[in-house]
């Protein structure tokens, strides 16, 4: 008998014996490690100024989410969230890249985040979110230290588009 844990990831039992990694689990059962360019779809539901953004996988599977709109030349995500297990594999990355394409169709020219931690949700930090969005583009709104990020519960972050 095999030595070893299941966890459930995207809908579907994993089996990780003991001293395997999550990554090699996942890829030994078909399932994808990271997320690349044009992995994910998004089913939009709403208006141009109040919009969710439903990204799924090529199984059909619900990855994650972005709510939010576009008011004048300003693009505003109001909340960015992948499914539990999704974190670290490009699901963000991929979700807010394909928001940033839609709001350059609808004629957006900047892009502002709240970046602040989901009450309840322990999984990334408010430096954790300031780092990622920075990975991806965004700077700070104002110039704020390291320390400042560590005494703020909540930074706003921009994006010029085009």
């Amino acid at each position: 008998q095999e030595v070893g844990q299941w966890v459930t990831i995207r809908g579907r039992k994993v089996f990780i014996a003991e001293g395997e990694s999550l990554e090699n689990a996942m890829a030994r059962q078909g399932i994808p490690a990271r997320v690349k360019e044009g992995d994910l779809k998004f089913v939009k539901h709403g208006t141009k100024d109040s919009s969710v953004f439903m990204f799924v996988d090529k199984e059909l599977e619900t990855v994650g989410s972005v709510t939010g709109g576009i008011s004048g030349t300003t693009a505003a995500v109001d909340l960015i969230e992948t499914e539990p297990g999704m974190e670290g594999r490009g699901v963000g990355s991929s979700m807010l890249k394909q928001f940033e394409k839609w709001a350059v169709e609808e004629g957006a020219t900047e892009i502002l985040i709240e970046a602040a931690p989901i009450p309840g949700d322990s999984r990334s930090s408010l430096e954790d979110l300031v780092a990622f969005y920075k990975k991806n583009g965004y700077d700070t709104y104002g110039d704020l230290s390291d320390e400042d990020i560590k005494n703020y519960g909540m930074i706003t972050m921009v994006k010029r588009l085009r």
